[in-house]
């Protein structure tokens, strides 16, 4: 307000609450007493919450994990066969850009497998397994592992489909062909297929039955569709390669420079709230969040809204929270609390410091998996997959990308950087403020250790953004372009 430098943020939320000069009086302090309890509250539902993540299988998450898997299954086995006709040379530029091809049949197989022995159980559906095992045996036929091929064939279940399929199978894979001379892809021999296995399969028999004309062009179909996937995969990620460039174009820029903290941080002071106010807003709002995503997904007709949009209801009392003890007290703080500047010389430097920290953030979630697999950590697979952009209807798409690309970043900046953050800098310095915020803002992932590792990094370049410019723009504003092209990519590549 007065021009004067902005104080660091464990002196601002150390100070009394402001006088609020428009005739509202200040919010009444939280009882400490009462945080406590509500803290208490909102671990207990927050693991009641995710208990089967916890104590269970990772594909628990998956509403129907065989349609999940065989289109995943699909996915990479196409980019498989599309990688065969690539140079050495032009395989090393994907991996720079985070695009990985090698490995791809061994990380199916192993896919498949774990996928067969969560679903093979009494009471599970037989026919599910049954599929994913056929897959698999077309799987390990076409990539040469022809005894392993046969060894899943016995364990199937004893029907007409499967015994027709069976049948054509050994016919086609063990004996070459040998006494297939029709080869028809509708008469029943692959219902137990689906994706890139029902087109090798079906490949296969037309190849074994001599029939050349349709052979070539059901293997121009496959290339359509490989070279397709492919071609989107190398956009999506050279967009975000270059995004990435100018982040750290900007980057460079400040450093060299020195841009001046002044000219980032928003005029005035930042909102000056106590510990007990930062905590108290922290964990009732958490809580509310719970409580409210609790009731509204069990609802007949909202329910389903409820759960694509699970960021949104999760946020919006937190919101409520903080509009109804501060913003309509003092609409000013609203600013001084996201970090808001006043001029355009400021705004355009929070945009520069949300390009630049959206490249550390990229880095960081893209190699630091790479380096912990190649000391023998690897992710799982199911890690980062969503089921609901690979399989639900288009509608449900679109508020599930709505949710993951607007609401989830502008909740979790909010929540771990704007109040977490600011609660713990009334106590510690910024090094240990920022590493305690992201642990548990990358816990809340449920990802693998090298997932965790990189969200949890992510999190902590935020919380230091935060730190340095006293704004929340540039972490809201690399978050939303990270969930864009991992999120948003995810759902453009399976168009």
């Amino acid at each position: 307000m007065n021009g004067d430098p902005t104080p660091p943020l464990s002196e601002a939320a150390s100070s009394p609450p402001p006088v609020i000069a428009n005739g509202w009086s200040s919010p009444r302090p939280f009882s400490r007493s009462a945080t406590v309890v509500f803290a208490l509250l909102a671990v207990a539902l927050f693991f009641f919450r995710n208990w089967s993540y916890l104590t269970g299988s990772r594909l628990d998450s998956f509403s129907y994990p065989e349609v999940t898997v065989s289109w995943v299954l699909h996915q990479d086995m196409l980019l498989h066969e599309e990688a065969g006709k690539l140079t050495k040379n032009e395989k090393l530029l994907l991996r720079l850009i985070g695009l990985r091809l090698d490995g791809i049949p061994e990380d199916s197989e192993r896919m498949l497998r774990d996928t067969i022995t969560h679903l093979d159980k009494p009471q599970r559906n037989r026919a599910a397994v049954d599929e994913l095992r056929a897959q698999l045996a077309v799987l390990l036929a076409e990539t040469g592992s022809l005894t392993n091929a046969i060894e899943q064939l016995a364990l199937l279940s004893k029907s007409a489909e499967v015994g027709c399929f069976e049948s054509t199978f050994r016919s086609m894979y063990a004996t070459n062909g040998a006494g297939l001379t029709r080869y028809a892809p509708d008469s029943g021999r692959t219902e137990l297929l689906s994706g890139w296995s029902h087109w090798r399969f079906t490949a296969r028999g037309l190849k074994c039955a001599g029939n050349v004309e349709k052979l070539e062009k059901h293997e121009a179909s496959i290339q359509r569709e490989a070279e397709h996937m492919l071609r989107r995969l190398i956009i999506l990620l050279g967009a975000a390669w270059l995004v990435q460039m100018a982040g750290l174009v900007s980057l460079a820029r400040c450093v060299l420079r020195r841009v001046p903290s002044a000219s980032v941080e928003p005029a005035g002071p930042r909102a000056s709230w106590t510990a007990a106010e930062s905590w108290g807003l922290f964990v009732r709002g958490f809580f509310y969040g719970l409580v409210a995503e609790q009731l509204l997904v069990r609802l007949p007709f909202l329910g389903y809204a409820a759960w694509l949009a699970q960021k949104l209801v999760l946020s919006l009392p937190m919101i409520a929270l903080l509009s109804w003890r501060h913003w309509r007290r003092d609409p000013t703080s609203f600013g001084r609390f996201f970090g808001i500047p006043k001029t355009a010389k400021a705004r355009a430097n929070l945009l520069l410091a949300g390009l630049a920290l959206f490249a550390i953030c990229w880095l960081s979630l893209l190699w630091i998996p790479e380096l912990l697999e190649a000391l023998g950590l690897k992710s799982h697979w199911a890690d980062g997959v969503d089921d609901v952009l690979l399989t639900w209807p288009w509608y449900a798409r679109i508020v599930h990308l709505a949710d993951g690309i607007c609401f989830s970043p502008l909740m979790e900046e909010i929540v771990f950087r704007g109040l977490l953050y600011g609660a713990l800098r009334t106590r510690l310095a910024p090094l240990p403020a920022a590493a305690i915020s992201a642990v548990l803002f990358g816990a809340t992932h449920f990802y693998g250790l090298p997932g965790f590792l990189g969200v949890t990094l992510f999190g902590f370049w935020c919380a230091l953004a935060r730190e340095k410019t006293g704004s929340l723009l540039p972490g809201i504003a690399a978050h939303m372009l990270t969930n864009l092209f991992i999120v948003g990519g995810q759902a453009w590549v399976n168009l």
